[in-house]
C-alpha cells in the first residue's frame, strides 16, 4: 500500500504465504516471515523486494523490530529466536533454548533485552548482546500467545491460552504475579494492564485500560478505575 495515495501495489518475487510482518517506524520498508523460512524485506513504495534474511529452518512465526529501528528478531517453528542486523541482513544471534514453537518475541525499551514466547509454555530473556539466556520463566500451564516489557523495562509480561497473565520481574525472577482474565488478552491490552511505573498507569494507556472488560477493569488499582 503506497501511504501517500493509499493505491496497493503488488510485491515484486513474492510467492511464499506469510504468518508475521511488520513495517518499519517510517511505513516505507515491510518486513514478512514466510513459511519457507525465509524473512523479506520490501520498499513499500516499488513494490520490489530489497534483501531476503536466509537463516531459519522452519517457518517464522513472529517478527519485530527494535526500537532503534537497526535490529530485527523473528521466531519460528525451529525452536528459535534470530537477530538480524537490518541494513546488512547478517543474522548477528541465534538464540536456542526453546523446545517449541516460538510465538511472541518483544524488545526491551533499550534493545538490550529481547523476550520470548513458545510454545514450550516458557517465557525466556535474552541478552541482544551476547545471546544468553539470563531468565527462563516457567509456570504457565498453555501455550504462550503474547509477551510483552514494560515502559521502564523491569517487568516480562505473558499471556497464554488458557487466559492467565503472569508479570514476571525480570530483575528478580523470583517475584512473579498471576492474572486470570475473564477473556484473552490481546498483547496490546496485556501491556497496557501491566506497564506501570512507581504503581501508575501509563498516561497514553489509559484509554485501552478502560476499554478492558469489568472483570479485569476491577483488579486495576482505584486511581486508574475512574
Amino acid at each position: 500500500l503506497d501511504t501517500r495515495t493509499n493505491i496497493s501495489r503488488p510485491l515484486v518475487g513474492y510467492q511464499n504465504a506469510s504468518r508475521a510482518t511488520t513495517l518499519t517506524s517510517d511505513n516505507t520498508t515491510l518486513i514478512a516471515g514466510s513459511l519457507d523460512g525465509a524473512v523479506h524485506v520490501y520498499d513499500l513504495h516499488t513494490g520490489h523486494r530489497l534483501s531476503t534474511f536466509i537463516g531459519h529452518e522452519k517457518w517464522i512465526s513472529t517478527v519485530v523490530i527494535s526500537p532503534d529501528g537497526n535490529t530485527l528478531a523473528s521466531g519460528a517453528a525451529d525452536n528459535t529466536v534470530r537477530l538480524w542486523d537490518i541494513a546488512t541482513g547478517t543474522c548477528t544471534q541465534v538464540l536456542r533454548g526453546h523446545t517449541g514453537l516460538v510465538i511472541s518475541v518483544a524488545f526491551s525499551p533499550n534493545g538490550a533485552t529481547v523476550i520470548s514466547g513458545s510454545a514450550d509454555h516458557t517465557v525466556r530473556a535474552w541478552s541482544t548482546n551476547t545471546g544468553e539466556c539470563f531468565r527462563t520463566f516457567t509456570g504457565h500451564e498453555a501455550v504462550i500467545s503474547a509477551v510483552s516489557i514494560s515502559s521502564d523495562g523491569t517487568q516480562a509480561i505473558s499471556s497464554a491460552y488458557n487466559k492467565t497473565v503472569r508479570m514476571w520481574n525480570l530483575l528478580d525472577p523470583l517475584q512473579v504475579q498471576i492474572h486470570n482474565a475473564a477473556t484473552d488478552l490481546s498483547v496490546q491490552q496485556a501491556a497496557a494492564l501491566y506497564s506501570v511505573q512507581k504503581g501508575h498507569a501509563v498516561a497514553h494507556l489509559l484509554s485501552t485500560l478502560r476499554s478492558l472488560p469489568k472483570e479485569i477493569r476491577e483488579k486495576l488499582p482505584a486511581n486508574i478505575q475512574e
